[in-house]
């Protein structure tokens, strides 16, 4: 003999029920993380488009830095007529290795890096 079909069918709507609640449950946390996701790959894409900026900016200063290094290591060698480091040489050739600490220290030569 069948089982009556409400019997059949009551349960089987109630677990259908409980299952729809706890997929309501997760899309929600679902969205939730998606939410953060983007938040923290636009954050991310912020930082990115910062250090880029801030590169640039460095390598503009560096290159600066470099150029007036030059600019002071040839005015000197045009009233001397030699390098500082090398006085037979009519150029620096320490020019191209010009780093921000020895343009600065009190103890290293301004004009000739390699000194």
């Amino acid at each position: 003999m069948l089982a009556c079909p409400l019997q059949v069918v009551a349960p089987r709507r109630a677990a259908l029920a409980e299952a729809n609640k706890r997929l309501d449950g997760a899309n929600k946390k679902l969205s939730n993380i998606r939410a953060r996701v983007k938040e923290l790959q636009d954050r991310v894409a912020a930082l990115e488009e910062n250090l880029m900026r801030a590169t640039e900016d460095k390598n503009a200063a560096v290159a600066a830095v470099r150029k007036v290094a030059s600019s002071l290591s040839s005015s000197f060698i045009q009233l001397t007529g030699n390098c500082a480091h090398s006085p037979t040489q009519a150029s620096c050739p320490a020019l191209p290795t010009v780093s921000l600490s020895l343009l600065w220290s009190p103890s290293s030569p301004l004009l000739c890096p390699a000194g």
